[in-house]
């Protein structure tokens, strides 16, 4: 049993695997445009990633994984341990299913790569359920919100002219927006 949990004395237990890296380090390299090796193969078979996309994952492992996952390493990850997070996120964080998933793939893109890549040996993704749940409709601001909204004070220029702008032209607030 030693020998599958650290490999046989003087031989790696699977190619490619360092055993020191933190899983959430693993993840926020994977996810950086510049650098990782999985943008540069899309880019080869001619897909065109996106560079937001690649932050947006980035800030979910910053925001989400880290603070759950903290000094646990790559090799430490399995599927068991995967699935606690989603549903703590889900329960405790009080997140939307789409959110949730969001999260969800920014690990999970990234530890099929790994498995693809010899860098882990064993991850069971169908373990590893979707979260689930009713989306919460969305109304639009009836005119006597509309009123208080302008009338209130507001922190800057900038702000109550992008909350008119958004009002007019009927944008809502996104993954992207505000940066």
């Amino acid at each position: 049993m030693e020998w599958w949990a650290n490999g046989i004395l003087g031989k790696t237990p699977c190619a490619g695997v360092d055993r020191k890296i933190l899983f959430c380090d693993y993840l926020f390299q994977f996810w950086d445009f510049k650098t990782s090796n999985y943008f540069r193969e899309l880019e080869t078979m001619g897909r065109e990633p996106h560079i937001e996309h690649a932050i947006e994952m980035q800030k979910n492992v910053d925001r989400h994984y880290r603070p759950y996952f903290k000094s646990t390493l790559l090799s430490q990850i399995n599927e068991v341990s995967l699935q606690k997070f989603i549903v703590y996120i889900k329960t405790q964080k009080c997140l939307a299913a789409s959110t949730v998933n969001s999260i969800r793939n920014a690990s999970m893109k990234a530890l099929r790569y790994a498995k693809s890549k010899k860098m882990i040996k064993y991850f069971d993704f169908d373990a590893v359920i979707r979260a689930g749940g009713k989306a919460t409709k969305r109304g639009v601001l009836e005119n006597e919100e509309v009123e208080k909204l302008f009338k209130a004070k507001w922190p800057g220029i900038r702000s109550r002219i992008a909350a008119f702008i958004s009002y007019h032209t009927g944008m809502r607030r996104g993954i992207s927006s505000f940066r």
